[in-house]
């Protein structure tokens, strides 16, 4: 799954403090926007909406993410580790070489996500909406398992 500029509806590119500072005057509709490489490290998302939205090699350690919505964000070599998606809308994000290392996936649904090369390490998916039709209800490290119907 690719996702090209094209795809972004001309969304407008932001900076890392230009985002900071439109989140701190509380904008939380961040959809289509193009956050490529933008440094988000540690701060508190809890449920911005990023559908559709480029966050190609961002910084997202120890972010909170719960309830976020990433529909179809594109999250490709982003640094996710440490980070708390709980609940998070991933349903068909790019996730392709995301690393995920210690990350709370905890009832997040990725259905229809690519988590193609992703590292996952000591990463937490209780009850998870895999994309290939597998629900993980308790499992303390990630691990693929198919769904062999």
């Amino acid at each position: 799954m690719t996702q090209s500029m094209d795809d972004l509806k001309n969304g407008e590119r932001l900076s890392t403090e230009k985002f900071k500072a439109e989140y701190a005057e509380g904008r939380r509709d961040f959809s289509y926007t193009n956050l490529t490489e933008i440094n988000l490290q540690g701060m508190n998302l809890c449920g911005i909406d990023l559908r559709y939205a480029v966050l190609y090699k961002a910084n997202l350690q120890g972010a909170n993410l719960s309830q976020a919505d990433l529909e179809r964000a594109n999250l490709s070599y982003a640094n996710l580790s440490d980070a708390n998606l709980s609940w998070a809308n991933l349903s068909g994000t790019n996730l392709a070489h995301t690393k995920l290392w210690h990350t709370n996936l905890s009832w997040a649904d990725l259905d229809a996500a690519n988590p193609e090369h992703a590292q996952l390490k000591l990463t937490t998916i209780t009850a998870v909406r895999l994309p290939w039709g597998v629900y993980i209800i308790s499992h303390k490290k990630a691990r693929k398992e198919f769904n062999e119907n």
